[in-house]
């Protein structure tokens, strides 16, 4: 059982995945793999954070202007 509080999961595994070299894209693999997730529900969230995120960079420049 550990000991360590939970925000020291994330921060271990972050550790473990950099350690081991891992890419998002081996890890969606796993994912689609083992049926946790589909490559079309990967693909769909990634164009939406895509366009959330050139939402956010056009609002920043117009904000600057």
């Amino acid at each position: 059982m550990s000991t360590h509080p939970p925000s020291d999961h994330s921060e271990d595994l972050r550790y473990t995945l950099y350690r081991h070299g891992l890419s998002l894209a081996v890890i969606f693999d796993l994912l689609v793999e083992k049926g946790i997730v589909t490559r079309q529900e990967i693909q769909t969230k990634a164009r939406s954070m895509n366009q959330e995120l050139w939402l956010t960079a056009t609002e920043r420049e117009n904000d600057q202007s």
